[in-house]
């Protein structure tokens, strides 16, 4: 997809990760921005994610009502809090 970067989100994160050592089979997707309107160039926050859990999938997504309520990166682990 291309946009010329006119419309490429100015901050994002994106996190994916099937490596839980207690939970084997788990997969973890999550994408945060800071999403551009072509209206007066306002900015908002947003994100998708979901969690393949026990053979089932758990999505959470901005337009969905879906909450993201923490995150904390370090060199040695990250901490998500997300709401449904």
């Amino acid at each position: 997809e291309k946009d010329f970067g006119r419309s490429f989100p100015s901050l994002w994160i994106w996190i994916q990760t099937n490596s839980f050592r207690n939970n084997p089979g788990t997969s973890l997707f999550v994408s945060l921005a800071r999403i551009s309107t072509p209206i007066f160039g306002l900015e908002f926050p947003g994100f998708t994610a979901a969690v393949w859990h026990d053979k089932e999938l758990i999505p959470f997504a901005t337009w969905s009502g879906a909450k993201f309520e923490n995150l904390s990166i370090s060199s040695e682990k990250v901490f998500m809090a997300m709401r449904s």
